[in-house]
């Protein structure tokens, strides 16, 4: 199953074990999880081993709240799941060859993934050991076999569900999704073509009304970016790369290496080189390149 990660991580990186979690780990840390203004410093780690000795009390300070919060994620969201523990025990004191292997999962899981940053997304794993564990106390309760099955499914089926469904049933857009989707729209109508004519100081934001849904061009997010100095150099960067369109927001400074120093952008030099078309939500700001009419191209 595994076979392909193997492989590309062997053949690109020379390594078939190599994953991201170490640098997962040094966004959890340091900023916030902040992609963009850390990316450079986070290609640098080579390994977790690394950050442990280099920052070993953020390191215990980080993964401890978060195996807090990781546990809280797992029983507090779902709540059957606290019949876990009891059944965990039960099945323990039985002596069930499978329980060491069981816990040993869940565990070990849990814990590595609380070493980055825990949600329930990421935890789905162990959600399913403690599925085993609730169940078994449900069985245990209810000792008649033929139901013990049926309840053991439905405590898989309805976690899997749960964790699935229920953001999208309990909350389908929400406000931050209006503004991505008047985002994508405004463009359009202000004459958009494509993705790559819109520098983005977000990560959020895409062309919508495409068929593939393109993110909008976030060149300040990959290797070898020194960072803006003026808005000034922004426009030259837009004007040269085809970018005509200029899409910002209130989170602006924390992702983009640089901007800190000249933000709030000051209003007089911002409308010097950009021309206002919308704010969304008191949240978005959508600006166009001044000069001629440019030719927008796909």
């Amino acid at each position: 199953i595994s076979s392909p990660q193997l492989i590309l991580s062997t053949i690109y990186k020379g390594n078939p074990f190599y994953n991201l979690q170490a640098q997962n780990v040094y966004f959890g840390i340091f900023g916030n999880q902040n992609w963009g203004l850390h990316m450079d410093e986070a290609k640098k780690i080579k390994g977790i081993f690394e950050i442990i000795e280099k920052y070993p009390l953020p390191f215990l300070e980080n993964w401890s709240k978060n195996v807090v919060k990781g546990f809280k994620i797992e029983f507090l969201k779902f709540l059957p799941l606290l019949l876990s523990i009891p059944g965990g025990i039960i099945y323990f004191k039985k002596g069930k060859r499978e329980t060491s292997f069981l816990l040993l999962i869940f565990l070990s899981f849990t814990l590595s993934i609380c070493m980055a940053f825990p949600n329930g997304r990421l935890l789905i794993p162990s959600t399913m050991v403690l599925s085993i564990f609730s169940g078994y106390f449900l069985g245990y309760i209810f000792p008649y076999k033929p139901h013990f099955k049926k309840i053991m499914i439905f405590i898989v089926i309805s976690t899997i569900f749960y964790f699935y469904t229920y953001p999208f049933i309990s909350n389908p857009i929400t406000q931050f999704d209006r503004v991505r989707i008047e985002v994508s729209k405004t463009l359009h109508r202000s004459g958009m073509k494509s993705s790559k004519n819109v520098l983005s100081f977000s990560f959020e934001y895409y062309d919508l009304e495409s068929k593939t849904k393109d993110r909008f061009q976030i060149p300040w997010y990959y290797d070898g970016f020194k960072g803006y100095s003026s808005l000034k150099e922004i426009a030259d960067y837009m004007k040269n790369s085809k970018m005509y369109f200029f899409v910002f927001d209130r989170n602006a400074p924390k992702n983009v290496k640089g901007v800190k120093n000249f933000w709030p952008f000051k209003k007089r030099e911002l409308e010097k080189y950009f021309k206002h078309i919308k704010t969304i939500k008191n949240f978005a700001e959508i600006y166009k390149l001044r000069g001629r009419d440019f030719i927008l191209v796909k």
